[in-house]
């Protein structure tokens, strides 16, 4: 997904996770029925990997890595979770199912936790 951003790491708390060196700063959009929505670039790290680390885990993880889990069948291959969810206000339906996002507004950022 984000191949220049792999970091190999011996780190088993990294397995199923994307690792980047903290420094970096990734720009990731998420895209859904035609409309892009943005993940605050402060939302895709969730910090070091260690306390005494340079490198940082990512807030997108790899489903199928090391895992049973195959593709297709209706199986995600990865979950982005609250590192999506908290940037876009969402509303969930049961019958029909549906879910919808809408941007938020200006006093809301992704990034605030």
């Amino acid at each position: 997904m984000f191949p220049s951003l792999l970091v190999n790491s011996d780190l088993d708390t990294l397995r199923y996770a994307f690792s980047l060196a903290c420094s970096t700063t990734i720009s990731v959009t998420m895209a859904f029925g035609g409309r892009s929505w943005p993940i605050d670039a402060q939302d895709m790290n969730l910090g070091r990997a260690s306390t005494t680390s340079d490198i940082c885990i990512g807030g997108i993880f790899d489903l199928t890595a090391g895992s049973s889990i195959g593709d297709g069948g209706g199986n995600p291959n990865w979950v982005v979770g609250a590192t999506f969810l908290k940037n876009v206000y969402s509303v969930f339906r049961s019958q029909p199912a549906a879910i919808g996002f809408a941007q938020l507004s200006v006093a809301a950022s992704g990034s605030s936790g």
